[in-house]
């Protein structure tokens, strides 16, 4: 059944949609001479949980803090030791700039290049997990992103979308100068019901000078074991990059992440220890954090790779009993 028909001249359609296209245009040349004059500012490209950890370790890497440990690695780094504690321990001010596995030892060592240019680094922990020693690729936009946070480009974006209408008229900008501070971006999964927004997210990591807890559990009815673990590609290629980062007078300790017992085969504290060494032949390092555990019970994980906020106060407490005898020593 017809209930309404409307009539106009094709000209009216014109000239009122012209007007409007019009005006959008004008917009969208307005913010896009802004942005290229830097008139919109380094813009806040913090959208979700991977910019935020991304946007706050770029943030930590750039201040000037006297630190003297920097530890790095993938999530495990991130989520397993806590900054404070483990300074605490050592008298020795440290920061977290852990990430994520599918960042390369490239991405890291960026974050060591930054943070050694502006603090007195003495000592380098990478803590991985055996799973992202595997890997054998990288996330080129998280490996992108970081690397213009770093460098301090305006609107930085994890995916790039050249049909996306908002990129298209410049609105994405807008978000990144105004709208992201203004409104932040609401956490999924269970980090929304603990942080809640972005904006508390990177209040909780800065506070924990770059250590952030998982408020996950793990369910070992979910886990799959692999009884095969090995260094990929990607560690292989950017092992001397890495390196580099340190500069001369740094020196770098290499440890491993635990497993879960669920997951992990009985030959497995061997097959980490040697995991542990090749490793630390490939990198050069100084130290082998052979001694941390390899295994512990399931109920001390928050999924397979990241220990509990608990758990990981105890293995903060095992890493800085391994490096204690080892960062008191001078310098040479």
């Amino acid at each position: 059944m017809l209930s309404h028909q409307y009539r106009f001249p094709r000209t009216a359609l014109v000239r009122t949609m012209g007007l409007c296209l019009v005006g959008l245009g004008l917009v969208s040349l307005l913010v896009a001479g802004l942005r290229s004059m830097g008139g919109l500012g380094r813009g806040f490209p913090v959208r979700d949980m991977d910019t935020a950890v991304l946007w706050a370790k770029a943030d930590l890497a750039g201040r000037f803090q006297d630190v003297e440990i920097v530890l790095v690695g993938d999530s495990s780094c991130l989520m397993d030791v806590r900054a404070v504690e483990l300074a605490e321990r050592l008298n020795r001010r440290c920061i977290n700039l852990g990430t994520f596995s599918h960042l390369g030892l490239q991405s890291h060592a960026r974050l060591v290049s930054r943070a050694r240019e502006r603090n007195p680094i003495q000592w380098v922990v990478l803590l991985c997990h055996p799973e992202a020693l595997r890997r054998a690729s990288v996330s080129t936009a998280h490996d992108r992103f970081l690397q213009e946070v770093l460098e301090g480009r305006p609107a930085a974006e994890l995916v790039e979308a050249s049909w996306d209408p908002a990129m298209l008229l410049g609105i994405s900008s807008l978000n990144d100068a105004f709208l992201n501070r203004l409104f932040p971006a609401v956490l999924k999964g269970g980090f929304g019901p603990a942080h809640g927004h972005v904006g508390e997210l990177l209040r909780v990591i800065h506070e924990n000078g770059g250590s952030l807890g998982d408020p996950h559990r793990f369910d070992p009815a979910s886990a799959i074991g692999r009884a095969e673990f090995r260094i990929g590609r990607v560690v292989r290629e950017e092992a001397g990059a890495f390196r580099a980062s340190l500069g001369g007078r740094a020196r770098l300790a290499v440890g491993l992440t635990p497993l879960p017992v669920s997951v992990a085969t009985s030959s497995y504290t061997d097959t980490a220890r040697d995991l542990a060494r090749e490793l630390a032949g490939l990198l050069g390092a100084d130290h082998v954090l052979t001694n941390l555990p390899a295994v512990l019970q399931d109920d001390q994980f928050a999924s397979s790779s990241h220990l509990t906020p608990a758990a990981a106060r105890d293995f903060t407490a095992i890493l800085a009993s391994q490096l204690d005898p080892v960062v008191v020593r001078p310098l040479p």
